[in-house]
């Protein structure tokens, strides 16, 4: 496989993950961050990032070191976002 992957797909990627993520969140009513399954959000999210990205023909292993942080960064800001909407 490839690591080539543009940046605009991979925040495409991304935004598709987070927003599946966030109907989860919301249909268990914040249930992953009352139970502190946190993590385990975390985890789905990053497998589900590996997925799309897979499919678009790359290795998420072989991606360059920013694209990694980027990816870090989005997972770290969704997680605070969706435990704020829970909290709120």
């Amino acid at each position: 496989m490839s690591s080539i992957i543009a940046d605009e797909t991979l925040s495409k990627i991304c935004d598709i993950v987070e927003n599946a993520l966030e109907g989860i969140v919301i249909q268990f009513r914040g249930q992953f961050f009352a139970e502190g399954m946190e993590e385990r959000l975390r985890l789905e999210f990053e497998m589900r990032l590996r997925t799309h990205i897979s499919k678009q023909g790359a290795d998420y292993d072989d991606l360059p070191e920013y694209q990694k942080d980027y990816i870090k960064s989005r997972i770290i800001e969704a997680l605070k976002l969706f435990k704020k909407e829970y909290e709120s």
